[in-house]
């Protein structure tokens, strides 16, 4: 089972721009372009949690950063997760193994969707980064850290002309791969703590997921 939850982490990592529907050599970093101030805000939110350290404070408080509507990287969800679908149909494992996974993944959307705003991209996303910094940096994020990470994702994305074009089918695939990729990833972190070598896996493919989704390459 290791082998194969590496190798299934490694083809949702590969990622979005193998998703169904996504543009040639699509994927966050051209997306984001365009969206340098956004950018740098998220690696600043990112950056904070990784150390465990608030905003450092300053002798004037700035004002609140204005952020997108809460609804800018949304989409209409079509029936079913077809990228799900077509990432089973590819992953050469036997029915019972990918009836678990669609299962895993179907509690994940639906766990995400009640915590979160259901069918946002942001909200795939930032679930996929905040997974990521909580197991790169062995730490635990709370609520509200989360939820500042999607709201940076939203941000940066709702920022981005690249993003703006992607019809709701590709933004629906890009939510796939996020929270399967998050999913995944917290499958690895369960098994690694009676793995070590496993643990080691799973962090530096976090830290590949930190260096996507902000820009930031993870130290």
């Amino acid at each position: 089972m290791r082998s194969l939850l590496v190798w299934l982490v490694v083809a949702a990592v590969a990622g979005p721009a193998a998703a169904q529907g996504l543009p040639e050599g699509g994927g966050l970093d051209k997306f984001m372009k365009d969206s340098a101030a956004q950018q740098r805000e998220l690696q600043g939110i990112v950056e904070r949690k990784k150390v465990g350290k608030a905003a450092p404070k300053k002798a004037k408080a700035p004002k609140p950063p204005k952020h997108a509507p809460v609804g800018a990287t949304d989409f209409k969800p079509s029936a079913g997760h077809p990228t799900v679908e077509m990432f089973l149909s590819s992953s050469n494992i036997d029915a019972n193994q990918q009836q678990m996974l669609r299962s895993t993944f179907d509690g994940y959307f639906m766990a995400l969707g009640q915590m979160f705003r259901p069918n946002s991209v942001a909200s795939g996303a930032g679930f996929a980064l905040g997974v990521s910094i909580e197991i790169a940096n062995e730490t635990d994020l709370p609520e509200a850290d989360a939820r500042e990470l999607v709201t940076g994702v939203n941000d940066m994305l709702a920022a981005s002309a690249e993003f703006k074009k992607l019809s709701s089918a590709e933004r629906q695939a890009l939510y796939e791969v996020f929270v399967m990729t998050g999913a995944l990833l917290q499958m690895m972190r369960t098994a690694g703590d009676t793995n070590p070598a496993l643990k080691t896996q799973a962090q530096d493919m976090a830290r590949q997921v930190i260096s996507q989704v902000s820009g930031l390459a993870a130290r």
